[in-house]
């Protein structure tokens, strides 16, 4: 798997999620979802971490968005 596959951009999971770029950067901002930062402008979500967003937290909470 190529490095473009494994990683996505905020543009590119605000397409997946039916959402606004803004919606996803806040959910960066609040902690929400991990970003890596590439450069100046680009910031990168790695696949991992954008199925994170959808896994069980602690023991009877799940998040939903």
């Amino acid at each position: 798997m190529s490095f473009y596959q494994e990683w996505f951009t905020v543009a590119e999971v605000a397409a997946k999620e039916n959402c606004s770029e803004k919606t996803i950067r806040n959910y960066i901002k609040l902690g929400f979802l991990t970003a890596n930062r590439r450069g100046p402008r680009n910031i990168f979500i790695h696949i991992d971490d954008y199925d994170a967003m959808y896994r069980p937290y602690g023991k009877s909470y799940a998040r939903k968005f």
